[in-house]
C-alpha cells in the first residue's frame, strides 16, 4: 500500500482499527486512501475545503477512527493553515485553531501510544511561534515509551 497517495499517509495504518482487529486493516487502509484522496479533490474543487471537512469530519466521529486518519486531516488542514497565513488576518487565526483542535483531539485518542503525532504537534506550535515546552512536558508524561518521542524532539529543536 505504500505509495499509493503518499502525500497524505505513508506509514502502514497501525492505527486505523487499533491491534484488534488485524485482518480488517487493509481493507479500512484501501478505505483511508481513497476517503483522502477525495477529500483533498474536494478541497481543491469548487466544493472547497468546508466539503473537506464535513467529510473526515464525519469519518473521525466514527469509533475507532485512526490515528492515520487523524494525520491525514491534519496535513489538510495544516495545509489550508499554512496558506491562510500567507494572507493573515482572521482566516490564519482560525485556520491555526483548527488544527490544534485536531491535533488535541488525536491526542485524546491515541496520545498514550502514538508519539510522532505529540511530535507533529511540537513542530506545529514551534511553526506558528509559540513553544512546544508543553506538549514535551505532556507527552512525556502521557506516552507509555516516551524514549522515542524524546529522542525525535531533541533532534528536531536541534535543526531550530
Amino acid at each position: 500500500m505504500r505509495g499509493v497517495n503518499a502525500g497524505c499517509c505513508d506509514a502502514y495504518p497501525y492505527g486505523i482499527v487499533g491491534h484488534a482487529y488485524p485482518v480488517f486493516a487493509p481493507i479500512l487502509w484501501a478505505r483511508v486512501l481513497w476517503l483522502t484522496g477525495l477529500a483533498r479533490c474536494l478541497r481543491r474543487s469548487a466544493l472547497g475545503m468546508e466539503a473537506a471537512r464535513q467529510l473526515y469530519g464525519k469519518l473521525l466521529a466514527v469509533p475507532g477512527a485512526g490515528g492515520d486518519l487523524y494525520r491525514c486531516a491534519v496535513r489538510l488542514e495544516e495545509e489550508h493553515a499554512h496558506e491562510a497565513r500567507q494572507q493573515r488576518g482572521a482566516a490564519a487565526d482560525a485556520a491555526c485553531k483548527r488544527v490544534t483542535e485536531l491535533y488535541e483531539a488525536a491526542l485524546g485518542v491515541h496520545g498514550a501510544t502514538e508519539w510522532d503525532l505529540w511530535l507533529g504537534y511540537a513542530r506545529w506550535l514551534a511553526a506558528c511561534g509559540k513553544g512546544a515546552g508543553q506538549v514535551y512536558w505532556r507527552a512525556t508524561k502521557a506516552l507509555a515509551d516516551a524514549d522515542g518521542f524524546v529522542e525525535a524532539y531533541r533532534a528536531m529543536m536541534a535543526q531550530q
